[in-house]
């Protein structure tokens, strides 16, 4: 059997530090697409209440559905930051 693509071998292998490292610069760097996804969806979900008059009821759910599960990542995201139980 052939090797479709040849992966370079590491030169050194990566410690449980510098995996940490990684993991935590990740963890951090998603503080600020949460926050701009949690504000879009109040946005939204203002815009949505204000727009509809019953015409549109599953848009509507799917809406302020959205809403409270970007509530709910943005709570989760901050309890893991502080080392507190997420939440289902």
């Amino acid at each position: 059997m052939s090797n479709i693509v040849e992966l370079p071998l590491p030169t050194r292998m990566i410690t449980e530090e510098e995996v940490a490292k990684l993991h935590s610069n990740a963890f951090r760097d998603l503080e600020t697409p949460i926050r701009d996804c949690l504000m879009m969806g109040k946005i939204t979900e203002q815009l949505m209440s204000e727009a509809d008059h019953g015409s549109h009821s599953e848009l509507v759910f799917a809406m302020f559905h959205l809403s409270r599960m970007l509530d709910k990542l943005d709570l989760n995201y901050h309890a893991a930051w502080h080392g507190e139980p997420t939440c289902d």
